[in-house]
């Protein structure tokens, strides 16, 4: 299987002959549940509706495949028409918020999510996305020192949840609308 997507990496064998080089990254399609469901089963059994998040067109993402066996997989739900006023002028927002990242029990801890994780913040990158949010249960710390590898901050603790951001919008140096004299 040939992926034009596949980034150049360092080869890296890890237990059982798995090598991260034979990982190869699809894009998220509406056909994409039943990979999902049977690779990542542990979150998309919380989660009752995914199928339909799916099939609706806001959402992106990635899906993990070793061997033509999804491995792994990010979903965000794209919001491109929030705005912020300045100078009364809506100035877009566009962001992303992942509701999912996933990797089967059996390829934790190989890179996987890493994979995953860089390639989705690259994509959002080139879709000049703002902002991509993600929210972590309070008490997966391992889930949110994860994301603030990538830079993500925590912006406030809702219910039982971290909400956090990472700003990866070629802002010019403004890093809030503040910034910003009349």
């Amino acid at each position: 299987m040939v992926d034009e997507d596949k980034r150049s990496k360092p080869t890296r064998s890890l237990s059982g002959g798995f090598s991260l080089d034979d990982v190869v990254l699809k894009p998220l399609q509406n056909g994409d549940y039943i990979d999902i469901k049977t690779s990542c089963g542990e979150l998309a059994s919380l989660i009752p509706d995914l199928e339909d998040m799916i099939s609706k067109g806001r959402n992106t993402g990635l899906l993990a495949f070793y061997h033509d066996v999804c491995i792994g997989s990010i979903i965000g739900t794209l919001d491109v028409e929030s705005t912020v006023a300045a100078n009364d002028s809506p100035i877009p927002l566009p962001h992303v918020r992942i509701f999912f990242l996933e990797v089967n029990r059996i390829y934790r801890d190989h890179g996987v999510g890493t994979l995953l994780l860089e390639e989705f913040i690259e994509r959002m990158k080139q879709k000049d996305i703002a902002f991509i949010f993600v929210s972590v249960y309070t008490t997966h710390v391992s889930g949110w020192t994860f994301f603030e590898k990538f830079g993500f901050q925590k912006e406030k603790v809702l219910r039982n949840q971290v909400i956090m951001k990472l700003s990866i919008w070629s802002d010019f140096g403004v890093v809030s609308i503040n910034d910003i004299d009349e």
